[in-house]
């Protein structure tokens, strides 16, 4: 079996004006995942290859590439896949923090707004935006909540799901594998991602 991966200027000028058009003028979002090399310790960051169907067992990151190759996928997970902790994957929300920080699940973040700070754990899932909910109820009252699913952010002291979206006050201070210690005294259910 041969990949054949179609990046940079071909895709550029090819492809993705025409993605673009179908997507109403917007680009593709980037998916991205993170995983823990299993034996090094190190982070790799890139596409996923998950070998069970459901991250059960042996699960791969390749990093991602630029330029085009014929490149048979042996050659590919021989030479330049990690093999990763199925335990510590996680995939790009599509945001950064204020230093410009890719934003993960399991990345513990900290946000201060100037009167209230929150540290929060990123996780993916259905979830009940609460103060959304609670401006909803001001305009709107006997309004059926449902849920919502996507990347949220759940508050390590009240246990409230928030919604992540761009800010300047939010920062990545960890992650739940690397640093357990800034979630310690927390229940044990805000660190299942």
């Amino acid at each position: 079996m041969r990949l054949r991966i179609q990046e940079g200027p071909a895709l550029e000028a090819g492809l993705l004006p025409q993605l673009r058009r179908e997507n109403g003028g917007h680009a593709m979002k980037q998916i991205l995942f993170r995983g823990k090399g299993i034996g090094s310790g190190k982070w790799h960051e890139g596409s996923l290859v998950d070998l069970d169907g459901d991250l059960s067992g042996a699960a791969l990151i390749v990093p991602m590439s630029s330029g085009a190759s014929s490149i048979p996928i042996r050659k590919i997970i021989e030479f330049s896949a990690a093999v990763i902790d199925p335990r510590t994957v996680g995939q790009f929300t599509g945001m950064t923090d204020k230093y410009g920080g890719r934003i993960f699940e399991g990345d513990i973040i900290r946000t201060d707004n100037g009167s209230v700070t929150a540290i929060s754990v990123v996780k993916y899932g259905e979830y009940y935006p609460k103060m959304f909910y609670a401006m909803l109820d001001a305009l709107k009252p006997h309004f059926q909540h449902v849920p919502t699913t996507g990347f949220y952010a759940e508050s390590t002291d009240e246990h409230e799901a928030m919604m992540i979206f761009q800010s300047p006050c939010c920062e990545i201070i960890g992650n739940v594998y690397d640093n357990p210690e800034l979630l310690e005294g927390k229940s044990n259910e805000t660190i299942d991602v």
